[in-house]
């Protein structure tokens, strides 16, 4: 079966958090997909449900739309070096 090849990205930007799906090469087209408080992020479990929550809603949307699977990566991997700017 065809998968998108996609990516969660988590960007702390201010006071949030921000998950966006994007290209697994690039930022650029990025969709926000959701936000949350960095300060409830401090908790793991927190951490962990947010990131959970928006694959899920990825995954069921993409199939929805296209019929096809998202393919995400385990375990997850830290963003490339040209992304990094720390807090935005």
């Amino acid at each position: 079966m065809t998968t998108l090849r996609m990516r969660l990205a988590m960007r702390h930007e201010g006071l949030w958090w921000n998950a966006y799906l994007a290209r697994t090469e690039t930022m650029n087209g990025a969709i926000h997909l959701g936000s949350i408080r960095m300060t409830l992020v401090q908790d793991e479990a927190v951490k962990a449900a947010f990131m959970e929550s928006m694959k899920l809603a990825m995954t069921v949307a993409a199939k929805a739309a296209s019929g096809l699977d998202m393919a995400w990566p385990d375990p997850p991997r830290p963003a490339p070096e040209s992304e990094r700017g720390g807090n935005a």
